[in-house]
């Protein structure tokens, strides 16, 4: 399992650096678009809704909203603060669980709010890759990297020194220590990057990369609920050894409006 993990992981990160050099900008936003879209695929999976006009419209509410915020980038702004707020939300009710916990019996909501947090990532993505010149293909680059460092780090350090576990009336498997080894790698190989090849300050770098490696973890613990409330493993099996898309890009999808709203 672990070697497939590996061998899916090292494709995925392959295709990505392929399309991110050689599409243009709005070609590799469609691919985001589509990506995003078959996440939205699971999500709408482990919410059925008896054929509700929800559940039947959200492919349609998902792809013209990403067309308006493509047509209308001067409203880019404000809704990446909506969405960095929505994420504060989400990151404090699963830090809080199970208090509260009688909102995610309303799944209605959750359809809805797995809504807006695809379309957040989108409009992350759209907003960074924005950026003139190449830089925002970099910053892309190093998000992705931030976001693996951490989920390879909380891997193998939860593996090796797990003891306490980090929440586990939301993911029983995730540990403290994985958590902390995960921040601690992406902090050591992404900080110093950001600092060298992306002109952060010292400080600036560093806690850039600190707060994003806690939105990352905190990311993946809300989908882990979502999927744990659905009584589901993974979102999807299209990935070997890593499950569904959402699996794959839940804590990107909340690193990438908070990176995105931090460079504005």
């Amino acid at each position: 399992m672990l070697r497939l993990r590996v061998i899916t992981a090292l494709l995925l990160a392959a295709g990505v650096l392929i399309a991110l050099m050689l599409l243009p900008k709005l070609w590799f936003l469609f691919l985001v678009l589509l990506i995003t879209g078959l996440a939205l695929h699971e999500w709408r999976k482990m919410f059925t809704f008896h054929q509700s006009l929800l559940h039947i419209c959200s492919p349609i509410f998902y792809f013209a909203f990403c067309a308006f915020l493509l047509l209308v980038p001067k409203f880019h702004s404000e809704f990446l603060t909506l969405f960095v707020l929505l994420w504060g939300i989400l990151i404090v009710s699963v830090i809080l669980y199970p208090r509260g916990q009688e909102i995610y019996n309303k799944r209605s909501l959750l359809a809805f709010v797995g809504l807006l947090l695809l379309s957040g990532g989108w409009l992350g993505f759209a907003s960074i890759i924005s950026i003139e010149g190449d830089i925002g293909k970099i910053w892309i680059v190093w998000m992705l990297l931030l976001t693996t460092c951490i989920d390879v780090g909380a891997f193998f350090g939860g593996r090796l020194l797990g003891k306490r576990k980090l929440a586990p009336q939301v993911s029983p498997a995730k540990t403290v220590e994985g958590s902390v080894s995960g921040a601690i790698l992406g902090m050591l190989i992404c900080a110093p990057l950001a600092i060298t090849f992306l002109n952060m300050p010292l400080f600036g770098g560093v806690l850039l990369t600190v707060g994003l490696s806690v939105i990352a973890i905190y990311g993946d613990l809300f989908e882990s609920l979502i999927k744990r409330l659905s009584g589901v493993k993974d979102s999807g099996s299209i990935l070997p050894g890593h499950g569904g898309v959402l699996d794959r890009v839940d804590s990107i999808l909340a690193v990438a409006p908070f990176l995105a709203w931090s460079l504005r």
